[in-house]
């Protein structure tokens, strides 16, 4: 009472001989949110001239609202009061067009332009998509903070202030980054999940960066793919805190600490470039980094592992490293080529 219905209670209904059927009135307070059915309770009670066998009932109201769509639009010709499922009607911003999706729906920039005037939440599982040739600019900082859910972005061009994050990772099943530019911003994708989650970053670039990726927080058992992408002057590339990162045919350059940095877990690199960084990958914690088929040249240092250093950096005979101001400080381990 109060929110789904008005109570209607104590009320007097009074049957005259032979009749069986009264009818009162229970005001519903209606909505526009798709729920499941609810029930609320009658009580026949305190009778007079007759005897009460069953004095209970139950009353449904029925839920008549349509489930969130699939799919909702955004524009930068939209209205944020749209119903935003259809195309010829989108919403302005995704903060408006996120509440009206389904879980795991998908929400579609039609056209080039500024998509946020306020920091986002992601809840839920969604989908945000911009096509090729769809410029989609978000200028503020992005929380994905959605429980077991699946999230993904793709063709998103987020630039920052040099402060602020681009997208926070607190909670979800999965983070999927697709064709997404990250600039300027204190981290680009900071993983602080305190439970494990699978991400995939793909295709993308980082730069201008305090660091490209942070991670892991709290989730030492992160799993983190990378592939296709390139760091560029950032502090540094990634700075793997936690998890396992594997990193394959992407690009490390012009970063000004180092391209790879690895604190703990496990970094494991492919067929990757590190040219005129600081350093080219550097160990300073427990952690471990492997380095194969890659190329590390024109850097301060090639490969680093830090004085006290109780991690490893091994170095696949498959390497080129050449070139560097010096290739190699500390005890790096080289393994022939197999």
């Amino acid at each position: 009472a109060g929110s789904d219905y008005t109570a209607a209670g104590p009320t007097a209904v009074t049957f005259a001989a032979g009749v069986t059927t009264q009818t009162f009135q229970v005001p519903v307070v209606g909505d526009t949110t798709s729920e499941p059915d609810e029930t609320f309770h009658v009580t026949l009670s305190a009778p007079s001239g007759l005897t009460i066998l069953d004095g209970l009932g139950v009353a449904t109201i029925t839920n008549d609202d349509a489930p969130p769509p699939a799919r909702v639009f955004v524009s930068v010709n939209g209205n944020d009061g749209n119903v935003c499922s259809v195309q010829t009607t989108p919403c302005r911003t995704l903060a408006a067009a996120l509440p009206q999706v389904a879980n795991d729906g998908e929400v579609i920039v039609l056209d080039s332009g500024d998509y946020a005037t306020a920091p986002i939440s992601i809840l839920s599982g969604v989908k945000i998509s911009s096509p090729s040739g769809t410029v989609a600019f978000i200028r503020q900082p992005i929380t994905v903070n959605a429980p077991g859910a699946r999230v993904a972005l793709r063709g998103l061009s987020l630039k920052g202030d040099g402060a602020d994050d681009c997208v926070t990772l607190t909670a979800a099943h999965s983070l999927s980054i697709e064709d997404t530019s990250f600039d300027s911003c204190g981290v680009g994708l900071k993983l602080s999940n305190a439970l494990a989650a699978h991400v995939s970053v793909v295709s993308s670039t980082f730069l201008f960066n305090g660091a490209g990726i942070e991670g892991g927080g709290g989730a030492a058992l992160n799993l983190i793919s990378v592939e296709e992408v390139r760091f560029l002057r950032n502090s540094s590339g990634i700075d793997a805190t936690a998890g396992t990162f594997t990193v394959r045919d992407s690009a490390f350059a012009g970063n000004l600490l180092a391209g790879l940095r690895v604190a703990s877990g496990s970094v494991s690199v492919q067929r990757s470039e590190f040219a005129f960084n600081f350093q080219g990958v550097e160990v300073y914690g427990p952690g471990t980094a492997r380095l194969a088929r890659s190329r590390v040249f024109g850097n301060g240092i090639g490969l680093t592992l830090a004085p006290g250093s109780p991690g490893a950096l091994i170095s696949f005979g498959t390497n080129q490293i050449r070139g560097n101001t010096a290739n190699v400080s500390g005890a790096v381990t080289p393994v022939p080529e197999q």
